[in-house]
């Protein structure tokens, strides 16, 4: 009975070999050249290892998933290092504004504002690997006001004053302006490391334009006009780019993602600064300066946030969505000149500025491969 129940299965398992090897042997070599190619590869040198399998799909149209366009919505905060433009004290500023007993400085108050992101990249048949191009644009502002206190003073940080001619400042205004734009050229590869951990390693080219004003208004009690230091700086420069992004799923279609990079920039500064005092202040000194120089400055960059993608119409077609909290450092971009004048010696101190701008917020991203 048992060589019975046996004999309908060797007989069907054999017919099932038999017409997997006589029917389509091309196919089935095919088949197994293809599951070979998903465990190792040969390299350029023609040395064979084992394979970091890419995040694209096997199984997608050879005709899809080639073109992506991205678009992302800031939500950003900037912040300028250095633009203290007043200082209240508890007691009168004398003479040359060296009495400045309790003194705090001022500084603009950074607003939120949104911002724009767009990109466009292509996968590379060759090697999985794809080429990324992205535009970002922020522009915002930041204003501050601030008045003499009851029985206290109030000094200029950027305008050389004898307050002996001028009278008391009365109050302070300052005006701060940033035009950030910044191109983005990668070239990178993503594939999986473990599985669930998968990044995108890359290098590029970066392009900077950021532009800075930053303007200060005096008033006095006896004199005027007001008295005015308008400054202007700008950065354009070339760089050279690379980071790692990060994605670790925790489903099919969630995943963590922690981005970072860095970037070198060799680039122009042309700083520009001009005072307007009041006729009655004369013989003071009045500021008129101009610079220009390169250096070369470094940024870092870093964002963590959730996303979710997933791929449709037979793998041809992929969308991601996702939103992140990044944070962006250019290291000693305030290169702005600030000058003070000592009516008890009747010089002109000169201190140039150094201080980070760092920008921060909400990144709201999609994706979509076609």
């Amino acid at each position: 009975m048992q060589a019975k129940q046996y004999i309908p299965c060797a007989t069907a398992a054999l017919f099932s070999t038999t017409a997997l090897f006589g029917a389509s042997p091309q196919g089935n070599i095919d088949y197994l050249n293809s599951q070979i190619s998903r465990v190792e590869t040969e390299t350029v040198e023609n040395t064979w290892g084992g394979r970091n399998p890419t995040t694209r799909p096997d199984d997608c149209d050879s005709r899809g998933v080639r073109l992506y366009a991205s678009g992302d919505f800031l939500y950003w905060h900037a912040d300028q290092e250095g633009l203290d433009y007043a200082v209240t004290s508890s007691n009168p500023v004398v003479v040359d504004g060296s009495s400045l007993d309790g003194g705090r400085l001022k500084q603009p108050n950074f607003n939120w504002k949104p911002g724009f992101r767009l990109g466009l990249g292509y996968n590379i048949p060759y090697d999985q690997w794809d080429l990324y191009f992205s535009w970002t644009r922020l522009e915002t502002e930041a204003s501050g006001h601030v008045g003499a206190p009851t029985g206290g003073g109030l000094a200029s940080v950027w305008l050389p004053l004898d307050t002996a001619t001028t009278g008391p400042i009365t109050s302070a205004r300052s005006y701060w302006h940033l035009s950030y734009d910044v191109i983005d050229l990668e070239l990178g590869r993503s594939f999986f490391f473990t599985k669930a951990l998968c990044g995108r390693p890359f290098l590029g080219l970066r392009g900077v334009w950021m532009n800075q004003r930053f303007d200060n208004r005096y008033s006095f009690s006896l004199l005027s006009p007001a008295a005015t230091a308008d400054l202007r700086q700008s950065f354009h420069a070339p760089a050279l780019r690379g980071g790692l992004n990060l994605n670790w799923r925790f489903t099919n279609s969630f995943s963590f993602v922690a981005n970072a990079s860095a970037s070198l920039a060799y680039g122009k500064f042309n700083i520009k600064q001009d005072d307007d005092l009041p006729p009655s202040a004369t013989p003071l000194p009045s500021v008129n300066a101009r610079d220009k120089f390169h250096s070369v400055k470094a940024n870092v960059e870093a964002a963590l946030g959730l996303q979710w993608e997933t791929y449709f119409s037979k793998n041809r077609y992929h969308f991601a969505l996702a939103a992140a909290y990044e944070y962006i450092d250019w290291f000693n971009q305030n290169q702005l000149t600030n000058y003070q004048y000592s009516a008890l010696g009747g010089n002109t101190f000169v201190k140039h500025l150094k201080g980070d701008l760092s920008l921060q917020g909400l990144t709201l991203s999609a994706r979509f491969d076609f």
